[in-house]
């Protein structure tokens, strides 16, 4: 069934519809996530891991990269927002640095793959498969890395909605480790809703794109209410910075 949308979202659909948001290059990206770190206080070891590893990514698809980076300033607002729910602060430090990262893991994956993904082919069971393998070595690389534990949580488990959770971990997380995993799957899948096109959403329609949105906000939060107020906050934020269908 299509989510229709209750009057309350009408002013942030309209908005989104409405907006001529420009597309942000990858230099700008990157200089903007280093103002936001040292505004956020990011620790300059942290930063310096976390940069290290985005050039690696960069140089082995620089669209995948470019995402990572688009994801950034929804995941943070989002975080902001959620805490609010659970009235528990949240180290945005790990938030940024997961939001980077959270598809570090495709660097395991093959050039080709990734090509036939960003040209929007349709892919095989074994591409698709393939494919979210990326979560499981991005788990490895942040482990390796010794990233913080909710850093390494998010970027393991932010297809979560599709792959569940596993690597072993404790499935039940604390608060902070939800906020930072949710921010990311949320952040994650909307940018690819609003800003990717490929073969699975080629055919949708904008109202469509934002029903699915909600959709997965929703089943991320876990309840109905509270998954809808979120995804109308969401999309008053989205409205803001530079997120456009392509």
């Amino acid at each position: 069934m299509t989510t229709q949308f209750s009057p309350d979202y009408s002013h942030a659909v309209d908005q989104l519809a409405t907006s001529q948001l420009a597309e942000q290059d990858y230099a700008t990206l990157l200089q903007q996530s280093k103002s936001i770190a040292r505004r956020l206080d990011v620790p300059q070891s942290l930063q310096e891991t976390v940069f290290r590893l985005l050039a690696q990514l960069h140089q082995h698809d620089q669209k995948t990269a470019k995402e990572c980076l688009q994801a950034l300033p929804l995941a943070l607002k989002v975080a902001q927002i959620y805490s609010q729910f659970y009235s528990q602060p949240v180290n945005l430090s790990y938030v940024w640095s997961a939001a980077i990262l959270h598809d570090i893991g495709k660097t395991q994956i093959p050039q080709s793959l990734i090509a036939k993904s960003n040209r929007g082919l349709e892919w095989t069971d074994a591409d698709r498969n393939q494919m979210m393998h990326h979560v499981q070595a991005g788990y490895a690389i942040a482990r390796a890395h010794h990233l913080p534990t909710p850093v390494c949580r998010a970027i393991a488990e932010h297809h979560h909605k599709q792959l569940g959770v596993s690597y072993g971990m404790d499935p039940q997380l604390n608060d902070i480790e939800r906020i930072i995993r949710d921010s990311i799957a949320i952040a994650d899948f909307t940018d690819a809703d609003l800003n990717r096109t490929n073969c699975r959403n080629a055919t949708k329609s904008r109202q469509q794109r934002l029903a699915e949105i909600i959709d997965d906000i929703i089943f991320v939060f876990n309840d109905y209410t509270y998954g809808n107020l979120l995804a109308q906050l969401t999309f008053q934020q989205l409205a803001q910075p530079a997120h456009a269908i392509r």
